[in-house]
């Protein structure tokens, strides 16, 4: 049976509705005559008016008061219309809107309506009946339900209405708001009457959800702390569990246009509801799984909110397509309560039937997460903090995307015809997965299954070399990509490798293969006259060669992929780097990658020919100067891991590079954004001047008489000891750096000195073991090789 909206037990009488203190009679006043540097005031003055009003005066008939709380209450319309039609005052004071939707001030206005309510039933005619009876506190509840949907979804009302149309709208929110409980706790509970019009549940929801959604967020207080005047997580679920039982099935309900956007954005405000309800109530315990109707029926209602006419061929371009534009039942889902972790953590099996909306959920708030086109007050939730309310759940949901995005680009042919929002959500699955594993990191935790992020994303990232091309991705894409790689342990690391080698839909290492020797072919014809290495394709071929590095650098990557081929293109970037026609940053950056990736590989001067040579790396690493720490830390393990050094020359060379680095270190005479760079190679470059005085001893004579090394010893015994009293963090952590090969470093100087031993010092070196780290912001960023003590 269809029911109009307006429709009411009694809408069938011909009596008129009886209004008592009515906000269309009033008349503004000078106090109502709010501008932007009086609006606050006026409207808290209002506010406190009315908490101040004794019932008993009210009930009393007191003509004084009545007026007083008339203009109170039409300063508070001046402030709702002022957001209803986008006047920027209002819109910038949204907060306030926090007050009228707070508990108490609820259970005091609908106090207030019953003394107002009765009054007007006594000043009837005798013999006379009205169908409805409303007073000022109706039209303000009516109005604070359109309020609730314009700041809940960033739309302003439909100006298109006018004249009787906009007459009979507004009769039927008052009719609407009539027909509510006499008290506020009840009102929530008209959601699934059976006696209530559609019009009076739909106004029952939206109030609902501004007490425990909107108003939270806006000034920042527990509703559920207030058992007093609104009901519990208890009660509100038990609602929305009926209401979910017996409405999630739209095919049974209105099937105009109308209709279903009305049906739509209930929907997204009981799933709002069901969400922060439910971790509240489970905040301390458990969530139950034996909830399977239930749940299955939110699917349904997810399902209508994400309706698309839009239809992919592929399943898995369909998962991951995100809507675009958003209507208002989609942006109020995914920007107010706790919704998408919610549901990341009830439905954390993607084996369970119809969760596939909640991938595609999850695609749409990665697309839409960078857009700003929408009001200040309503600003998608903060991602960082929406990733980190369950990192284990997150991080399925994010892999989840980054399988489909996968299957898509493995897909024949597929790769080509992608459009920019596929980029555009693969690209923040990303930065959303590097969020979460460095969020691990820093706490000292590892992510349940941080091995499948990662095994998609190094299958990713080979996938947007060879499909993609160069035009069709974000710059940034495999960098963020590349970033994540270096932010896990190894054990994580060489599972990860393992199950992307073994997955023989991915080829993983037949692609590698095929992308070194693309890279390679790239360098080879840009030699040739009248071609050039654009930046463009400068950057892929070095986030090319750090990626292979990365695996390299694990023991399960030197076992799965070959050497040589690395070794050719390192081989054919220091040719290209000696041509010097390379654009200045180019040449810097990829002159760093060379030496890093020569360092990882701990190539040396016996290799064959085709391989790089040891002397054109130590020219690269000698000629970027002692400021560049990046660099300097993978010469440094290039120089403890090497099994021979270069001539006497070379290592005097050498050692002063890297004495005025570590003096730099110990001094801090750089940038501030370089102190975690100095403090992480600081160790590493104190290794492998340990390892330079086994130099012949002409050469260590040499350089230990330089009154520079003097001075460094003087800055370093001083720093170890801390003489200078220092106490600041950065010397706090450079001394903990430090310990454990300072002193050795020292006592080894003054052995060479004063005793001239020919004995290798180094053995005295301890075991240090590396580890490549990202350093910097794409595209002004490096991969660092550093070293800490083994365990």
């Amino acid at each position: 049976m269809h029911h109009d909206d307006s429709e009411t037990d009694d809408s069938d009488l011909e009596s008129s509705m009886v209004t008592w203190l009515n906000l269309s009679s009033s008349v503004p006043t000078s106090s109502t005559s709010s501008t932007d540097s009086n609006l606050y005031e006026a409207f808290t003055k209002a506010i406190r008016f009315l908490k101040n009003a004794r019932l008993a005066d009210i009930a009393a008939n007191v003509e004084d008061l009545h007026r007083k709380i008339l203009e109170a209450s039409n300063t508070i319309n001046i402030y709702l219309d002022g957001i209803i039609t986008g006047r920027p005052d209002a819109l910038e004071q949204a907060q306030l809107f926090a007050f009228l939707v707070s508990p108490c001030f609820l259970v005091l206005i609908f106090a207030q309506r019953r003394i107002f309510h009765s009054l007007a039933v006594k000043a009837l005619a005798p013999g006379t009946m009205a169908s409805t009876v409303v007073c000022w506190v109706d039209g303000l509840i009516a109005k604070l339900g359109g309020v609730t949907v314009i700041l809940a979804c960033g739309a302003s009302a439909d100006r298109t209405v006018h004249g009787a149309m906009k007459t009979q709208l507004e009769d039927d929110g008052l009719r609407a708001a009539a027909q509510l409980p006499e008290k506020w706790n009840m009102v929530p509970a008209v959601i699934t009457s059976a006696n209530a019009s559609p019009a009076a549940k739909r106004l029952a929801i939206q109030l609902t959800f501004a007490v425990y959604i909107i108003g939270p967020r806006l000034q920042k207080y527990n509703p559920w702390n207030d058992d007093q005047n609104t009901p519990g997580a208890t009660d509100i679920s038990k609602i929305l569990d009926q209401y979910v039982l017996t409405n999630s099935d739209t095919d049974s309900m209105y099937t105009t246009q109308k209709h279903i956007s009305h049906i739509r954005l209930s929907f997204a405000m009981i799933i709002s509801l069901y969400a922060v309800s439910n971790s509240e109530l489970h905040r301390n315990q458990p969530t139950s799984p034996f909830q399977p109707r239930t749940l299955s029926g939110l699917l349904d209602m997810i399902q209508t909110v994400l309706a698309s006419n839009v239809v992919q061929e592929d399943e898995s371009l369909a998962h991951i397509t995100p809507h675009e534009p958003l209507d208002k039942a989609q942006v109020l889902l995914l920007q107010w309560g706790n919704t998408l972790p919610w549901c990341w953590e009830t439905w954390n099996d993607y084996r369970v039937a119809k969760t596939e909306c909640i991938t595609q959920l999850t695609a749409t708030w990665l697309y839409h997460l960078q857009v700003s086109d929408v009001a200040s007050y309503q600003a998608i939730p903060n991602a960082y903090n929406v990733l980190e309310k369950n990192p284990a759940s997150a991080d399925l949901a994010i892999v989840q995307i980054l399988h489909h995005s996968m299957t898509v680009l493995l897909a024949s042919g597929q790769a080509a015809s992608l459009q920019k929002m596929f980029f555009v959500v693969l690209f923040n699955s990303c930065c959303a997965a590097n969020h979460l594993l460095r969020h691990e990191l820093v706490h000292a935790r590892t992510l349940r299954r941080a091995e499948s992020s990662v095994k998609y994303l190094l299958g990713l990232f080979v996938l947007l070399v060879l499909e993609a091309g160069l035009n069709r991705r974000p710059d940034s894409v495999n960098s963020t990509i590349l970033e994540s790689l270096t932010l896990v342990d190894d054990r994580t690391f060489t599972e990860a490798l393992t199950q992307v080698c073994e997955d023989k839909k991915i080829r993983f290492v037949e692609r590698m293969d095929e992308m070194i020797l693309r890279t390679r072919r790239y360098l080879i014809h840009s030699v040739e006259p009248g071609n050039n290495l654009s930046n463009t394709e400068a950057e892929e071929l070095r986030l090319v060669l750090y990626f292979v590095i990365r695996i390299w650098h694990n023991a399960e990557g030197q076992k799965r992929i070959q050497r040589q081929p690395i070794l050719n293109l390192l081989s054919s970037l220091i040719n290209r780097l000696s041509k010097k026609d390379i654009e200045p940053l180019s040449l810097t950056y990829l002159r760093d990658a060379a030496v890093t990736a020569f360092s990882v590989l701990d190539t040396d001067s016996t290799a064959p020919i085709k391989n790089p040579k040891q002397d054109d790396i130590w020219k690269f690493a000698l000629d970027s100067g002692s400021s560049n720490l990046s660099l300097t830390g993978s010469f440094a393990h290039h120089i403890m891991a090497t099994g021979s050094l270069l001539d006497p020359l070379n290592c005097v060379e050498a050692w002063d590079h890297l004495r005025d680095a570590l003096t730099l270190i110990l001094r801090c005479n750089f940038v501030e954004d370089q102190k975690p760079v100095a403090l992480l190679v600081s160790l590493g470059i104190c290794g492998a001047l340990i390892r330079l005085l086994d130099s012949d001893s002409l050469t260590v004579q040499f350089v230990l008489n330089s009154p520079w090394t003097m001075s460094f010893c003087v800055e370093l015994r001083r720093i170890l000891r801390n003489q200078g009293g220092t106490e600041n963090d950065y010397c706090r952590l450079l001394i903990s750096q430090l310990a454990p090969v300072g002193d050795i470093l020292l006592d080894a100087i003054h052995s060479k000195v004063n005793h001239g031993e020919a004995t290798s010092v180094k053995e005295r070196i301890p075991n240090l073991k590396s580890r490549l780290v990202y350093h910097g912001r794409y595209p002004h960023y490096n991969l660092v090789l550093v070293h800490n003590t083994s365990e």
